[in-house]
């Protein structure tokens, strides 16, 4: 996986100059690291761990911009707390082919299980549904909710995983129709998020002219 950068920020009584800087800085256990400056000090940008113990160490000789000098070696320990819980769809289309695989990608950090909400908004209703109500759950007239599903991620601490969401196996063997899917840590409210995924096997096709209008539907299924 692709380790994602964190911070450390030092405090400095006047401005240092980073590059100058780098020298005279080290972090236990070694981490390769940048350093920039800030209004009030520095800032350490790295892959830190989450839920790791840092010492980080000034050494002597560390100059700031006014001329005054480090004399003694200046220490810190840094903790970092495990990452905080997250979760979210990974893709943003709309359509999903019913001969398809119908899986829907889901990424977790630090949430243990999910309870996955499911809505279906009425054919005649979608395009009321999608003016007015669109980031919102149907209201009762306009679709109906199906029974939800709670999931174990079987996630590590700290880590990002990916879990497929087999709609075949949450909807029917056979769905069709536009659905609200929405993910949620099964023991709060938050965090959520949620997609709408339109199952079809309906391929259509618009051609316009200044004299006509040609739209063409086909099944896929058929094709």
């Amino acid at each position: 996986d692709e380790e994602e950068a964190s911070c450390i920020r030092i405090a400095c009584s006047q401005e240092v100059d980073p590059k100058a800087a780098r020298e005279f800085i080290r972090v236990e256990p070694a981490v390769s690291f940048e350093v920039a400056s800030t209004d009030d000090g520095l800032r350490l940008t790295g892959p830190f761990q989450p839920a790791a113990r840092y010492r980080v160490r000034l050494l002597p000789g560390l100059k700031g911009a006014q001329g005054v000098v480090l004399r003694e070696e200046v220490f810190r320990l840094v903790d970092f707390p495990n990452l905080s819980p997250s979760l979210g769809f990974r893709t943003t289309g709309l359509y999903a082919a019913a001969a398809g695989s119908l899986l829907l990608p889901m990424e977790t950090v630090n949430v243990p299980s999910v309870e996955i909400g499911l809505e279906r908004i009425y054919e005649n209703n979608l395009v009321y549904y999608l003016g007015h109500y669109r980031e919102w759950s149907p209201p009762a007239h306009l679709g109906r909710s199906l029974p939800a599903r709670t999931i174990d991620t079987r996630a590590a601490l700290n880590r990002r995983e990916v879990v497929p969401l087999d709609l075949r196996e949450l909807l029917g063997p056979e769905p069709r129709g536009v659905f609200r899917v929405t993910a949620r840590h099964a023991t709060g409210h938050w965090p959520q998020d949620h997609r709408l995924v339109m199952v079809t096997d309906l391929a259509v096709t618009v051609k316009r002219s200044p004299a006509d209008l040609l739209v063409w539907v086909a099944s896929l299924s058929g094709a």
